[in-house]
């Protein structure tokens, strides 16, 4: 659904002035709440005694050599980490104990040849495929990858806070800024229409949300000439309406509870700020899908941080309470503003976002809740048009089995081949798993993707056939999905997630939560007799009760046919930074097999 086209509302004559803005939010003097002050000056104070990281050319073109992006990425951050928040102790203290290594973290940003990351180079409108920086001029474009964008966030900020501290050091130091920002981000934004952006018919992705959000607030309050405020303005609703039209019903986001920050919250963010920019002439909050959007993340909350990790996702996930207050009241869901009510209060959520300055501002602002709302998270979910259920044995998310499985397709954004795959915990900790992502290299997102383990159906907790997994592509899928709203059970044909050869006829998968049991039917014809492997990933090797029966973590009994030979293997979860997720340097992969033409079977938890 394009909202905005399709309800006829536009920007044209509505969005204010620089001054107006500015005027009307008292943007430049909004004050930090107290209780969060502390933490903002100690921050700072550490990064006083810190050197300004330094960004060489060996540590750019690193990525294409050894394929890793982590250490120029981590030290790019962390030059716009000592930028904002030395900005914001300033901005508290006025005291201009902070304005020296700030000038020089903000100096060290603007000499940067590029803000587009060595993996986001193809973005790069004069890239050309280079493996170093292309030369500017005043007529070459630069690229607006996401880190640009968050780039011109931050820059944006500081000018925001601190423009008149800036000027009386120099003028040099506003002007630059302000060239820098139109040059690297205003410019390129109006003028090219990015791959993401969904110009070109491709498919948006989550890119879009996140550049969009970022380049509203650097206009907002940078931007004086009022032909580019307007431009921006109407380029953004253009961009959000692409968004959208790819947006299911269900409002599931298919790159996973770890990417709503830079999607579904994204999307949100933009609708703040162009509701503020336009003094709340553009207003679609009430629209249904906007608040199915903001709902998937309280949704997909197993317990605490942990998080339904299906995708290229950790199960590990620190969503803005702020933030998803807010929604909330925005879009009348009660359930969010308890969830992020909740998440603020047991301080399980951030304020500072280095990149992300209108949530920061609105988070800052916003006093910290100190008793939760007492949040009953909804037992039984289905996205019909994501193909995921989420079954719970209580509205306690602490307390009881939880059971999620997926369908769909393996050409979803951030795919691994995983349809038919579930995940198991009980009083909100991990029993069966999805292991999750890995860290991020050069071959994460090129030809080689499904190389890497992580993204095989073989380390997902689906069956193998004489040896074959499933198999990439949005060809491979499942079909005849059926949930049962009675008895919510979901029914899933899993033949065509698999190619050929692997010879598999017919192949239904169910899965449903009884109380405190969940039971995984197998049902499965094969063109001959085959290996049949079943595989389950789990956090701790099972103990052997007796045949057919393990000892599952957290007290979980597993029962399965006996007709099943057991064994399981220890394996080390390479890139998946292990302890960090799961508290555990190993994983273990259990196989169950069978030679068989046709098998009915079932693995049971209780």
């Amino acid at each position: 659904m394009r909202i905005f086209k399709e309800l006829g509302i536009s920007s044209q004559g509505k969005v204010l002035s620089y001054d107006e803005f500015l005027a009307k939010g008292d943007w430049a003097n909004f004050a930090i709440s107290e209780e969060k002050v502390e933490d903002i000056i100690k921050r700072a104070e550490g990064y006083l005694e810190e050197e300004i990281p330094m960004l060489t050319l060996s540590m750019y073109h690193d990525f294409f050599v050894s394929g890793s992006r982590q250490p120029f990425v981590a030290q790019h951050i962390k030059r716009r980490d000592i930028l904002v928040y030395l900005a914001l102790a300033e901005h508290h203290e006025r005291s201009g104990r902070f304005m020296s290594k700030l000038c020089d973290a903000l100096w060290a940003i603007l000499e940067e040849t590029t803000w587009v990351i060595p993996a986001h180079i193809g973005h790069n409108p004069t890239a050309n495929g280079a493996e170093y920086p292309p030369v500017y001029n005043e007529t070459a474009l630069h690229g607006v990858d996401l880190y640009a964008a968050n780039t011109g966030s931050a820059l944006s900020l500081v000018m925001l806070l601190l423009r008149k501290e800036l000027s009386e050091i120099s003028p040099i130091l506003t002007e630059r800024t302000e060239y820098e920002i139109e040059k690297r981000i205003i410019r390129p934004f109006i003028s090219f229409h990015h791959s993401y952006t969904g110009e070109y018919g491709k498919k948006c992705n989550n890119w879009v949300t996140h550049v969009v959000e970022c380049v509203l607030f650097t206009v907002g309050v940078c931007e004086k000439r009022q032909h580019v405020r307007e431009a921006v303005v109407r380029r953004s609703m253009g961009y959000l309406d692409n968004y959208m039209a790819w947006m299911p019903e269900d409002g599931g986001c298919d790159e996973g509870p770890g990417y709503w920050s830079g999607a579904g919250a994204s999307y949100f963010t933009a609708l703040e700020e162009l509701y503020d920019l336009t003094d709340g002439a553009v207003n679609v909050f009430d629209n249904q899908i906007i608040r199915n959007m903001g709902e998937f993340i309280y949704k997909f909350n197993i317990n605490g941080r942990r998080y339904v990790n299906f995708a290229d996702c950790s199960p590990n996930v620190s969503p803005d309470g702020y933030l998803i207050k807010r929604y909330g009241e925005r879009c009348g869901s009660e359930g969010m503003v308890a969830f992020g009510k909740m998440l603020i209060a047991e301080e399980n959520t951030p304020a500072v976002h280095y990149s992300l300055s209108y949530r920061t501002i609105r988070n800052l602002a916003t006093k910290r809740l100190t008793e939760a709302t007492v949040t009953k998270a909804e037992r039984f979910v289905w996205y019909p048009d994501l193909k995921v259920m989420i079954s719970r044995e209580s509205e306690d998310t602490s307390k009881g089995m939880f059971l999620a499985i997926k369908g769909g397709h393996n050409k979803q954004s951030h795919n691994h081949n995983d349809v038919g795959s579930y995940i198991v915990y009980k009083n909100g900790n991990p029993v069966v798993i999805d292991p999750g992502n890995t860290t991020y290299v050069r071959d994460t997102f090129g030809p080689n993707r499904y190389n890497i383990w992580s993204m095989q159906s073989h380390y997902h907790n689906l069956p193998a056939f004489d040896g074959k997994g499933e198999h990439q592509g949005d060809v491979f899928r499942s079909v005849r999905e059926v949930y049962d709203e009675d008895s919510h059970k979901l029914t899933l044909g899993l033949e065509l997630a698999f190619e050929r050869d692997a010879g598999v006829e017919s192949y239904t998968r169910s899965a449903v939560l009884d109380g405190g049991v969940a039971t995984v039917g197998e049902d499965i014809l094969l063109d001959c007799e085959r290996e049949i492997d079943f595989r389950l990933i789990t956090v701790a090797e099972p103990t052997v009760i007796e045949e057919g029966r393990l000892g599952m973590p957290e007290s979980v009994e597993l029962c399965y046919d006996k007709r099943l030979s057991y064994s399981c293997e220890e394996f080390d979860p390479v890139g998946n930074s292990s302890v960090e997720k799961w508290g555990t340097e190993k994983l273990y992969r259990l196989h169950f097999t069978i030679r068989a033409k046709e098998l009915k079977c079932e693995f049971v938890f209780k």
